[in-house]
């Protein structure tokens, strides 16, 4: 295997080195081509010329952020490579992009399958492509190859870049390359050095390789938080610096905004998984450089004669003379080219992702082993500056407060859910206070209900007594008495069905009217309004069924009463009234009741639905019964609970929820 590289100039000097290097048009041969050539005007050129000269060579290429020539990295320039293989053959196919990145992989990879294939080189273009997807349905079809490449780059425009398939130029598609052979050594290794410096988020919003929503706030709203105001009208240059990271399957990945949608979502190259933790990241200087002595031994481990290099945009802006040095150690093992792109593919047996960020490597070797030994060349680690020092030191300082900040958050967060709980535990102590005060209540308006019922009992068994003593009875008298008494007892049975299912808290819901809900209570508290001598003024307009829990809008009612003949008693009002109104207005259900005990007092009014106040506690009022009232309509029927004052007393209003907002 030999590789050649030049920079072109112009087709003469481009012939003087292609008769120097003696490279001839073969099946056997790769030709790489990376070009900052936006306009592609020199480039249109070139390949005329290729396509005439190297018919039957496989020409593939990516337009570039720059170019790696051996030690030297280039801008502005086009970047030829000639590998000359002797024992493996090339297969190379195009493909334009579709909406269905997965299935474009899958006959990409099909159409270029060999026996004995060990290696594929993936180019892609920029925008509109699930990179993860084009990835994965590569590798589906490819039987463990490896493969590497990188997603094409237009010198920072982010606008749009091309692929190169013999003479053509793709602006939406992808090339790909097969190479195969018994005796082909291919490896590919990467470098990635940003870490997590910023607090976890979780992502909450997500579809393939859109992200939506950041911990419920749009993603698009979190990077103008964290990166500035700035950061979005600057994608992806803002997010190659600062990438999000996800850990999957063990590693470390870069996630890179490429550009915010018009759906106000953020796009990725790779899918976006709901449900998973993400930080801020930033590039690791000292551990990027310590990193260096591992590369170079891990590359020590295999054979390579050509190395090809697809490295991210964002090593160059931001590690700068550190990916130097990882570029002069690179190039010490074999003859090295490459290209600096938006996104790298990485995939082996073992691994499949489309990363950022990242330094990919793929070595090509035809020897069978190391049969020579290579001289290396020495590089010395390079000394970071003060400048490099500083970097270090406001990464270190935003990473430390970031975990204090996140820890603080935790012991917050656990005190917060603690208070939850105990305040939860306080309202369950609160609530079974209340339904206790109530039991006793409910027990004395059942002595009431029952008390005319058992005197008439008892008055008709002591006649019926008297008329046996004195044998002045017959046959029909006894049956009517009995018949009497039997009904008295089925009345008292009713009262006790209507008083338990009152106390019963209905689980689901049930279709019913408020004119019954309001009937119900008004039974319920009949003995006690026939007692104290109120009369109950009722205005109904409400018609139409809904669907809520009745049961607990009765008990609210129910208090309601209670506290409007409480209060006329002890304000010894004269002539005491309560007045009920149900009405529908907006698709809302509403009932109203009020009386005319001259209303609250203007201090207490934003008091009265507090737990434990009461006006009234020399009565024995706990203070619980209008904070309950006001928690059951809430929280329990979605409703709402408000009071005011009126021209004769207080008015409760009670506002409900229309059949279309809970039917079931």
């Amino acid at each position: 295997m030999k590789s050649f590289s030049v920079r072109y100039r112009n087709i003469d000097k481009l012939r003087q080195f292609i008769q120097k290097e003696k490279i001839e048009n073969s099946t056997k041969t790769l030709i790489q081509i990376f070009s900052s050539d936006f306009q592609a005007n020199n480039l249109k050129e070139l390949l005329k010329y290729l396509h005439v000269d190297f018919s039957e060579t496989v020409i593939i290429g990516a337009s570039s952020n720059g170019e790696i020539f051996g030690e030297k990295i280039l801008l502005d320039d086009i970047l030829i490579n000639f590998t000359i293989f002797q024992h493996s053959f090339i297969k190379a196919s195009y493909k334009s992009a579709t909406t269905n990145s997965y299935d474009d992989g899958k006959i990409l990879a099909g159409e270029i399958h060999q026996e004995h294939q060990k290696a594929i080189i993936l180019f892609s273009t920029l925008h509109d492509i699930n990179m993860q997807r084009l990835l994965k349905g590569v590798q589906n079809s490819t039987n463990d190859s490896i493969i590497s490449g990188a997603v094409a780059a237009d010198k920072n425009r982010f606008e749009q870049s091309y692929v190169i398939f013999k003479d053509k130029i793709i602006y939406n598609g992808y090339v790909c390359v097969s190479i195969a052979g018994e005796n082909l050594k291919a490896n590919n290794l990467y470098k990635h050095d940003w870490e997590p410096i910023s607090k976890e988020f979780k992502v909450t919003s997500s579809k393939d390789n859109r992200m939506y929503e950041i911990d419920h706030i749009k993603a698009t709203s979190i990077l103008k938080k964290y990166l500035g105001q700035n950061s979005l009208k600057n994608l992806p240059y803002y997010s190659l610096q600062f990438p999000f990271i996800a850990k999957r399957r063990g590693v470390d990945l870069s996630l890179s905004a490429n550009r915010v949608n018009s759906d106000g979502s953020l796009e990725f190259g790779t899918n976006i998984k709901e449900q998973e933790i993400i930080e801020l990241s930033f590039a690791n200087i000292k551990k990027a450089n310590e990193g260096i002595a591992d590369l170079e031994e891990r590359l020590k481990e295999i054979n390579s004669e050509v190395i090809f290099i697809y490295s991210s945009s964002a090593r160059r802006e931001f590690l700068n003379e550190i990916h130097k040095h990882e570029i002069d150690v690179v190039s010490s093992f074999a003859h090295t080219v490459g290209f600096y792109s938006f996104g790298e593919f990485y995939s082996n047996k073992n691994l499949s992702l489309f990363m950022s960020q990242t330094l990919g490597l793929l070595s090509l070797s035809e020897e069978e082993s190391k049969s020579k030994k290579r001289v290396l060349k020495k590089w010395k680690k390079y000394e970071l500056s003060n400048e490099f020092d500083t970097i270090e030191t406001l990464r270190n300082i935003a990473k430390v407060s970031s975990s204090e900040l996140e820890n603080l958050n935790k012991k917050l967060t656990y005190k917060v859910n603690e208070s939850i709980r105990q305040i939860r535990k306080k309202d369950s102590i609160m609530i079974h206070n209340s339904r206790l005060a109530q039991l006793g209540e409910m027990l004395g308006l059942i002595a009431h209900q029952w008390r005319q019922p058992l005197s008439a009992i008892s008055a008709t068994a002591t006649g019926m007594g008297v008329k046996i003593e004195l044998g002045n009875w017959d046959e029909k008298y006894i049956l009517d008495s009995l018949n009497n008494i039997e009904k008295y007892v089925l009345h008292l049975s009713q009262t006790i069905d209507d008083f338990t299912n009152f106390f019963k808290p209905t689980k689901k819901k049930v279709k019913t009217t408020l004119n019954e809900i309001v009937e119900k209570a008004l039974f319920i508290s009949s003995s006690l309004l026939a007692k104290e001598e109120v009369e109950v003024i009722k205005k109904y307009s409400s018609k139409n069924e809904f669907v809520n829990y009745p049961n607990e809008i009765t008990q609210v009612i129910l208090n309601l009463i209670r506290n409007s003949v409480n209060i006329l008693k002890k304000r010894g009002i004269q002539k005491k009234e309560i007045y009920i109104l149900t009405k529908e207005k907006d698709g809302k259900f509403i009932i109203q009741i009020g009386d005319n005990a001259g209303g609250i007092e203007e201090k207490y009014m934003d008091k009265i639905f507090e737990p434990y106040f009461s006006t009234n506690k020399e009565n024995g009022s706990m203070g619980l019964g209008l904070y309950m009232s006001k928690f059951i309509i809430e929280e329990s029927c979605g409703g709402k609970l408000e009071v005011q004052n009126s021209k004769l007393g207080a008015k409760f209003t009670i506002v409900l929820d229309s059949v279309n907002e809970v039917m079931l």
